[in-house]
């Protein structure tokens, strides 16, 4: 198993043992001082043997006797050991999924004392998006940030999480996720299958869009050539838009150099966090909903290595960040976006629920359901499984919705 910890992690540190070496010296040192004592006190009597042929033992109160020396316990805790581990995003650093997983890295510092650091690279600088599941399973990386969207092949249920039209509450969609995770056997095993344990999903907010002019409804989108990605993708086509997908990392020269006509389905935060802003000012909320969640997961055989009071503290620090702190970054990270946009010369306008409704009517809920449910099929997953785990997402969602603190960034702004 330690050989396994250091192939698969790579970067976690044992504390260090005395070799032998050390004995004989210790050895040799104490048979001098023994020869000087004898030198200089020739009263001083040999240790008589005891009744079995060997040295006394010092007794247990004697203050000279040796501490015995910590030790693993039956379930690998308090060993000691220290771990260095890595974590890959492709999303900017600046942006509330960049700051919320330094603060989470942060709790797990503290909370092990010190014990597990987690370094984390943002903006693709270790793997970029389509890079981090084979990084995370090769151990390239130990913790990945994984976008349903990159990975529906290998991870089709996940990506529920993109459907258009569901809703555009980011903390109902979040703990749905969260409660799926433990109660739904097909969503767990996905995850597994690909050697993965998820620690915690992230919020993202509802999808706008971006473009260099104004687009006021679905006949504006027809003809245009946009970066999409998933379902919102079909349902762009489906208005006549010509869907591409690009990584983060190409859409701002894209659009800028006029190979793309602009965005669809994309956070609020996270679009002016990528500077998207400066090559295509005008954001629109259409109504779509959340487009896309993160789950942020580490190697499982990396997982079933630690100590259980290291996991412990790793499920500690993600229950927090789900609990207490994504929301209220979500929403402050928000504020920041809207004041940069408008401050830069940007806007946001809102569709009326008129041209919402036009789009969904175009498009229709259960044309959606049936494209996921198709495309879920397609790569492995029971029928029944499939169909059981879409009714208790939507039921889960709408079951929270508008229960807790999140408010949508993009429709704030449009007030100011």
């Amino acid at each position: 198993m330690e050989a396994q910890r250091n192939a698969v992690a790579g970067r976690w540190r044992a504390p260090a043992s005395r070799g032998w070496t050390g004995i004989v010296s210790l050895m040799l040192v104490v048979a001098l001082l023994l020869v000087a004592c004898q030198d200089a006190d020739p009263d001083v009597a040999a240790e008589e043997p005891d009744d079995e042929g060997g040295v006394d033992e010092p007794a247990d109160d004697d203050p000279g006797a040796e501490e015995p020396a910590d030790e693993t316990d039956a379930d690998g805790d308090e060993t000691g050991e220290t771990y260095e581990l890595r974590y890959s995003s492709p999303a900017a650093g600046i942006s509330v999924l960049g700051t919320g997983a330094d603060w989470w890295a942060d709790r797990v510092n503290e909370l092990t004392d010190g014990q597990m650091s987690i370094e984390t690279f943002h903006d693709s600088s270790l793997l970029d998006a389509t890079e981090t599941l084979p990084g995370v399973q090769d151990g390239r990386t130990d913790i990945g940030y994984l976008v349903n969207f990159f990975l529906s092949d290998d991870l089709p249920l996940f990506d529920v999480a993109g459907m258009p039209f569901v809703s555009e509450d980011a903390e109902a969609i979040l703990h749905t996720l969260d409660d799926l995770y433990d109660t739904n056997q097909a969503f767990e095993e996905e995850f597994a299958d690909q050697d993965l344990h998820v620690l915690f999903f992230m919020p993202v907010g509802s999808g706008i869009m971006a473009f260099t002019e104004p687009v006021e409804d679905i006949d504006d989108l027809a003809g245009k050539r946009v970066r999409s990605s998933g379902l919102t993708a079909f349902v762009s086509e489906e208005v006549g838009a010509d869907p591409v997908f690009l990584p983060p990392t190409e859409i701002f020269e894209a659009v800028q150099r006029g190979i793309i006509d602009g965005i669809v389905g994309l956070d609020f935060d996270l679009t002016v966090a990528f500077g998207y802003h400066e090559a295509a000012e005008q954001f629109v909320q259409p109504g779509l909903g959340q487009y896309a969640s993160v789950a942020v997961a580490i190697n499982r055989d990396l997982w079933d290595s630690l100590p259980s009071d290291i996991q412990d503290a790793l499920d500690q620090a993600s229950e927090e960040y789900m609990d207490e702190i994504a929301i209220d970054y979500l929403n402050e990270a928000n504020e920041r976006a809207c004041d940069r946009l408008l401050e830069e010369g940007g806007s946001v306008s809102v569709w009326d629920e008129a041209a919402t409704d036009e789009w969904l009517e175009t498009v229709t809920s259960e044309r959606v359901h049936d494209r996921w449910l198709q495309q879920v099929t397609e790569r492995g997953v029971a029928e029944d499984d499939a169909a059981q785990f879409l009714d208790e997402f939507l039921a889960g969602v709408e079951s929270r919705e508008g229960t807790g603190s999140y408010s949508d960034g993009a429709r704030l702004c449009a007030e100011r």
